[in-house]
């Protein structure tokens, strides 16, 4: 999340507080377009839980310059792209490169990849109230937002669509088998560093400004702090057992999502489980997903954050952090399976 200035955030609220306007934006970018969509690119979604390494991917596989995808320098019309780039042709004070509110090093500007599909999910699916869950997508949303995708590659002037959105785990079953020749990557991370990780955002977005709880919100990101909405499958008796607030519901959080992912990845092949502790120490590796995904990544981004590790607290769930470590080792080994099996 960058610094707003009063302007930004009366814009923002202008173009983004209203679905009918947002409707409007999108319906009118769609009819001066005038292009077919076409749902059989080959895409590129990245998928999973915060705090997995799903930026760096998205910003190593960006850097490629073999994808379009949304940019801050579309905010706030990102449903109209081309009323985003007259905009953008005002001359403007320069933005230089700021580190991001989550305090990993990692330097965002307004022509930085960022997830803003949310802003469509969040114009044309009916909103979920207390809790994320698995929903089936209508076939005419997927089609709008196939339409969606041609627009950005329009604006952009490139043939392949690169995505992140952490909250798609929700979607992902509707998009994988609409999105056939499409690619799903589903990071993922030693469970104990990555709920820690999880846990320490959680603190870090804790307390946020009315308005920016509002930008968090139209943006459709939930993953921790005061915007935060727990991901479950089923409507579990036991999904209020921890506080969040506590380390173990991020490690119960982790486990409920990734049994969800990792079923998936065994129903749909374009489905891939990725572990974060292999992107982060080896190089061929990327070589492997390189050729798997057709473009030139080395994974420069990438920096292994698991130097100082996390142990067990004295208070963490015994059985729950075991049922974990299972889940991680099955997830390794999809991840295995899936990339070598390309070769």
């Amino acid at each position: 999340m960058t610094r707003h200035t009063l302007l930004d955030q009366v814009l923002n609220r202008f173009a983004l507080e209203s679905r009918t306007f947002r409707k409007f934006c999108f319906t009118r970018e769609c009819e001066r377009n005038d292009r077919a969509f076409n749902p059989h690119r080959d895409n590129v979604f990245v998928a999973g839980v915060a705090r997995s390494g799903s930026t760096a991917l998205l910003n190593s596989l960006y850097a490629s310059e073999d994808f379009a995808s949304t940019s801050y320098a579309l905010m706030p019309f990102v449903l109209a792209p081309s009323l985003s780039q007259v905009i953008g042709r005002i001359p403007k004070k320069a933005v230089n490169p700021t580190e991001r509110k989550h305090g990993d090093n990692i330097e965002i500007d307004l022509s930085s990849a960022e997830a803003l599909d949310g802003i469509f999910w969040n114009t044309f699916l009916p909103p979920k109230d207390l809790h994320l869950q698995p929903r089936e997508v209508p076939p005419l949303t997927l089609c709008g937002y196939a339409m969606f995708i041609e627009n950005i590659l329009l604006n952009s002037g490139k043939n392949r669509y690169l995505s992140k959105m952490n909250q798609s785990i929700t979607l992902i079953a509707s998009l994988a088998c609409y999105f056939d020749r499409a690619v799903f990557l589903v990071p993922f991370r030693d469970p104990l560093q990555q709920a820690s990780s999880l846990l320490r955002q959680h603190h870090n977005f804790a307390l946020l400004s009315g308005y920016e709880k509002k930008y968090l919100t139209w943006l459709g990101h939930h993953e921790f702090g005061a915007t935060h909405i727990g991901f479950y499958e089923n409507h579990e008796p036991s999904r209020s057992a921890f506080s969040p607030e506590s380390f173990n519901y991020w490690l119960a959080q982790w486990k409920n999502s990734y049994s969800y992912l990792s079923r998936l990845a065994d129903l749909h092949p374009n489905v891939i489980p990725l572990c974060y502790e292999h992107m982060t120490t080896s190089q061929s590796f990327w070589n492997r997903l390189s050729s798997r995904l057709n473009t030139d990544i080395v994974g420069r981004h990438f920096v292994n954050r698991n130097d100082n590790r996390v142990e067990p607290a004295s208070d963490t769930d015994q059985s729950l952090y075991d049922a974990c470590r299972s889940l991680y080792e099955r997830l390794s080994e999809q991840a295995r399976s899936r990339i070598c099996s390309e070769n």
